[in-house]
Order: C-alpha cells, then sequence, then structure tokens
C-alpha cells in the first residue's frame, strides 16, 4: 500500500498519462503507415503499367513479349522479390506466375490490393484492369513485404524513441509541479519541526492553499485546546501551592515555639518527627510550583540575556550554609557566561541541582558548581563525588515523583525532572554523566 502523497499524486498521474499515450502512439502508427502503405502501392501499379505495353496478340491469342532481362530487373530491386500474372477478365491465364491469384477472389474494383500468400510468403497484390493491344486484361503484381516491414519497424523504433522522450519530458515537469505543489506541506513540516514541546502559539497562515486551510486551523484549534487545558492545570497546580505554603510555614513556626517548651522526651520526639514532615511538605509543596511554572506556556515573562555566573552567584549564600550542615565541601568556579531566558527559573534549575547534589553525595563529600562557554555555548556543570546514579537509571530519574531505590533521606523525585522542563523552556540540553575518575555524578545543562 502506497502511504506517501507524493507517490500517489504521482501515481494517478502516470496511469492515464500512460493510456494516452499509448493511443496517441498508435493513431500516430496509423497516421504515418498509412502513407508509406499507398506509395508501395502505386509502386505496383506502375509495375502493371510498365508490363501492360508487352502484351501483344499474335495467332488469335494474346501473350506476353516481355524482354528476359527486363522481367529480371522487374522481379527484385534488392529487397523484396516481386511477382505478377496476366489474366483475361474473366481469370484466365495469360502470362506469369500462374498461381499469384488465390482462387475464388471476386475484384470488383480496378485498381484493388490485397494481402496474400505466395510460395510461403507474406506479398501484397495489386489488381488492376489496363486496355493492351490485346484489349482489356487484368494485371495481377505481388510483392513480399520486407521493405513494409522495415519501414513499419523503423516507424515503431521512431514513435517508442519519441514517446519515451515525451514520457520522461512530462515525468519530469509532473515531479517538479508536485513538489512545488506539496511545498506548503514541507513548510508547515518545517514550522512544526522547528517548534519545542512548549511552544503552541498558532501556526501562521500566510500564503496556505485553500486545501491546506481547514488542517491548518484544525491544529491551531487543537494548539489553542491544549494550551488552554494545560493553563488551567498550571493555575490549579500554582494556586494549590500557594494555599498550601501559608498555612504550612504557620504549622511549622508552632512546632517550633512547641519545642520551646518544656515537654516529655517521647512528645518532643513527635513534635520533631512532625516539624520534619511540615518541612518536606513544604518542599514539595515550592517544587510543585517550581514545576508549575515550567510547564508548556507558563513562561511568567519574556526571555532577557543574563550572566550564569551571577544568576548562580545569588545562590551562593543559601547553599553553602545548607551544605555546611551537611557537612558537604561546596565549591564554585564561575566564569561569564551569557544565557538568554527566565532569571526565575534559571534560579530555580540551579537550586534543584545543587541541592540534589549536596543532599547525596554523603557527609564529606565535595560538590563544585562551574559556569563557562564551550563552543560558543554556556554551560552549567554541577559535579559531585558521591555515589552517582547507574547509566541504567539516569533516564529514569529525570521522570517526575521518581527515585532510586537506595536513595538516602526524603525526597519528593521532583527535583531532576523541574530542571529537565527548565532546561526544555530554555532550549538547553541537561545530560546526566559520571564524575571526575568515574566516580559520583556530573549534571551538565548545555544552552543552546
Amino acid at each position: 500500500m502506497i502511504s506517501s502523497l507524493r507517490q500517489r499524486i504521482l501515481l494517478w498521474a502516470a496511469l492515464p498519462t500512460a493510456v494516452i499515450l499509448a493511443a496517441f502512439s498508435a493513431y500516430d502508427y496509423v497516421t504515418a503507415s498509412r502513407p508509406a502503405t499507398l506509395a508501395y502501392d502505386q509502386a505496383l501499379l506502375s509495375t502493371a503499367l510498365a508490363i501492360s505495353p508487352y502484351v501483344v496478340r499474335e495467332g488469335g491469342r494474346s501473350h506476353l513479349n516481355l524482354p528476359a532481362a527486363v522481367e529480371d530487373a522487374l522481379r527484385t530491386d534488392g529487397f523484396d522479390r516481386l511477382y505478377f500474372s496476366v489474366r483475361t477478365l474473366d481469370g484466365s491465364w495469360i502470362a506469369g506466375d500462374r498461381a499469384l491469384l488465390p482462387d475464388g477472389v471476386a475484384v470488383d474494383d480496378s485498381p484493388a490490393y490485397i494481402d496474400a500468400t505466395y510460395r510461403g510468403q507474406a506479398v501484397r497484390l495489386a489488381i488492376v484492369q489496363l486496355p493492351t493491344a490485346a484489349g482489356e486484361l487484368m494485371f495481377v503484381v505481388g510483392e513480399t513485404r520486407n521493405k513494409r516491414e522495415a519501414m513499419k519497424h523503423e516507424l515503431v523504433r521512431s514513435l517508442v524513441a519519441t514517446n519515451l522522450l515525451l514520457i520522461a519530458a512530462v515525468g519530469v515537469a509532473v515531479l517538479l509541479g508536485v513538489r512545488r505543489g506539496l511545498q506548503p506541506l514541507a513548510v508547515l513540516r518545517a514550522q512544526l519541526m522547528a517548534r519545542s514541546h512548549l511552544d503552541l502559539r498558532p501556526l501562521a497562515a500566510n500564503d496556505t492553499p485553500a486545501e491546506l486551510r481547514p488542517i491548518l486551523d484544525e491544529i491551531n484549534s487543537l494548539l489553542g485546546r491544549l494550551a488552554s487545558a494545560l493553563a488551567t492545570q498550571n493555575r490549579f497546580v500554582a494556586n494549590a501551592a500557594h494555599q498550601l505554603r501559608t498555612p504550612l510555614a504557620g504549622l511549622k513556626t508552632q512546632l517550633e515555639l512547641a519545642l520551646d517548651q518544656p515537654m516529655p522526651p517521647a512528645a518532643a520526639g513527635m513534635v520533631r518527627q512532625a516539624r520534619e514532615a511540615t518541612d518536606r511538605i513544604a518542599r514539595m509543596a515550592n517544587q510543585l510550583l517550581a514545576l508549575a511554572r515550567a510547564e508548556p506556556g507558563a513562561m511568567a515573562g519574556a526571555m532577557e540575556s543574563m550572566d550564569l555566573a551571577e544568576v548562580i552567584g545569588e545562590l551562593v549564600d543559601a547553599s553553602v550554609h545548607a551544605a555546611l550542615d551537611r557537612d558537604v565541601d561546596l565549591g564554585f568556579e564561575l566564569a561569564a557566561a551569557r544565557v538568554e531566558g527566565d532569571a526565575t527559573l534559571l534560579r530555580e534549575l540551579a537550586t534543584n541541582l545543587i541541592d540534589n547534589a549536596v543532599r547525596y553525595c554523603g557527609r564529606g563529600g565535595h560538590v563544585t558548581v562551574r559556569s563557562y562557554v564551550e563552543s560558543g555555548h554556556a554551560v552549567l556543570e554541577v559535579e559531585d563525588d558521591g555515589p552517582g546514579i547507574p547509566p541504567e537509571e539516569r533516564e529514569r530519574v529525570l521522570e517526575r515523583f521518581y527515585r532510586l531505590d537506595d536513595a538516602p533521606g526524603p525526597g519528593s523525585g521532583l527535583g531532576l525532572a523541574i530542571v529537565k522542563e527548565i532546561a526544555a523552556m530554555h532550549r538547553a540540553e541537561l545530560r546526566l554523566g559520571s564524575g571526575s575518575g568515574g566516580r559520583g555524578l556530573r549534571a551538565t545543562v548545555r544552552f543552546a
């Protein structure tokens, strides 16, 4: 089954074209061969006229007084063999080839031309009545068909060659026409390929053919519905996260105040567990809010040019304190690297990468944050010397809510998913690989 639209159009154009060309070839053959056939028939008639003066009547009998040299010249021309017969009007033979005229052949017109077989060969016969010195006689002149068949073969070859050239020319013209006609589809495909999953703007309808306009309208309608659905989802997540943050902050404050009050050790332990759970819930709410901002269609503002080193530098203080609490050596190697992006989302991206590295590299570990330019592309890199992530798991940890089975400490599995979404929004590529010496994890974000 043909699945290509171009192939279908070419096939439906080629089939009728081939039929038309075949019909015209047959017509051309008949039209071109008729004059040649008439010319050869006229030559047979001329031969009969040349013979007629040699018929004489002597002693009450008619006979042909044709010199042998003349007869030999008439009978062959190097291509065909010629035969002749002279008869009375009632069919009685006088001279020449007696059996040349088939029995039972009735001749109503003069001249008449018929196809016959003589001496096992196909011949063309011309039958004509001519006045002679012996009276009105019938002359039958026959010739083998070598010249005629050669003429037909040459004519067929000429027509086939001409029509093949015509078919090739028509094929090229149709191919170019189809390619030109399908160009709007290629433009539409290029528009779609140039977009990320974040770009849900309507497709441009400039110079779109009328046949494609309904399809384009439906695509734009679908994009609009999808953008509306995503916006509704983002608003719900954002509103839910905002609504959770205030009571969670109040609950955390109350739990901290409660810990300052004298209470039995068992009660104090339960209050501390409640505060830790509240911290986890608050962090998840913040991550959900960040994820909502990173969803397709949720870009808060226009992209602006900024220095990646400055964006990361704003996170140094908070990141260093978190690292000290976990006995992690956190270092920064920041070089200027200009990017186009949303500062809030880029800070969230860097925060999640640094927080993940600090959380999971283990006590006494080392984390290094770098920014630099490589081959004209800005790069953010966070490397640690912790246990790392197995290569077979590196794609899965980018999924939402997925955590390694042996991952230490609490977590929601949203950190790297947020990084992936924000990177995609900025047309950046996130790669997870092994750290220096094959140990730990190196997360690299390479901007376009």
